[in-house]
């Protein structure tokens, strides 16, 4: 519907008396839900219309004071103006042809609903950031064997944030206890920091495969990340499923990124 629709037909007039069909009127509020001059015009012809619905019984008279007009012509003077200043809005708009801004809100005006607007959809970036799990180191008693010491000694590099130097001691811990968990759990986050996705991906599988159910779901999680930051969509969901599901410590941010997942997929990003 357009603006010389709207004019033609009388549409504004005939929407606040509540006339014309189902279709008209849903066209029309599309209509100016999207055009200023249109809406202001509406409020005005609104305006109007209810301060000329009778305030008195019959044979009731309105007081007045001495030098003052009653209410109802004051404001009946102001909806008129409102309705001329409406019009010339309209037509400068037809002529300038210029883009107008959307009307202000008119949720406290009675009849008029705004659609809700939709929420934002969080990007696949947004989704695949990593914050470094903590480290805290646990005291053994006795002397530290070769692979616990090179563990030892890059988890001290990891925790000053330098991952490129923890990498080194980590993949020399891992060669010397191929069956210790942390030491893949803990590159695999160090190559996720350095943006080496691929590399990331291999060890949280392996960090995984040889870890308790706990550690496991913790591995899959930081797995599915890496897997989001090589925008492979299906195996991060494959991943998250099984943590959500596990109801351990990263299920309830599981099951958020899913959701979040899923409206990606409704709006068709």
């Amino acid at each position: 519907m357009s603006c010389q629709q709207v004019y033609q037909h009388d549409f504004i007039e005939r929407y606040v008396r509540g006339e014309g069909s189902r279709g008209e009127r849903e066209a029309f509020e599309r209509h100016y839900f999207e055009c200023q001059p249109c809406y202001e015009k509406l409020r005005a012809c609104r305006l109007l219309r209810a301060e000329l619905q009778p305030e008195t019984a019959p044979g009731q008279e309105i007081r007045r004071r001495h030098g003052m007009r009653p209410r109802r012509a004051w404001v009946v003077a102001i909806a008129a103006s409102l309705a001329l200043v409406a019009v010339g809005i309209g037509l400068w708009s037809q002529r300038q042809r210029a883009p107008l801004s959307p009307p202000v809100s008119p949720a406290a005006e009675p009849g008029l609903v705004r659609p809700p607007s939709p929420e934002p959809v969080v990007s696949i970036a947004d989704l695949a950031r990593v914050e470094p799990p903590p480290y805290e180191a646990l005291r053994l008693r006795g002397p530290a064997d070769e692979a616990t010491q090179a563990f030892r000694d890059a988890m001290k590099r990891y925790a000053a944030a330098d991952y490129a130097g923890a990498v080194r001691g980590l993949e020399r811990a891992a060669h010397l206890d191929p069956q210790a968990p942390d030491p893949p759990f803990y590159l695999g986050i160090c190559r996720l920091m350095l943006a080496d996705a691929p590399a990331a991906v291999r060890d949280l599988r392996r960090a995984a495969s040889i870890s308790d159910a706990a550690s496991a779901d913790e591995a899959r999680f930081y797995l599915a990340k890496a897997y989001l930051k090589l925008e492979d969509v299906e195996a991060a969901r494959r991943e998250l499923r099984l943590v959500a599901g596990g109801g351990r410590e990263h299920a309830a941010e599981a099951r958020n990124i899913l959701d979040e997942l899923e409206r990606r997929g409704a709006a068709g990003r």
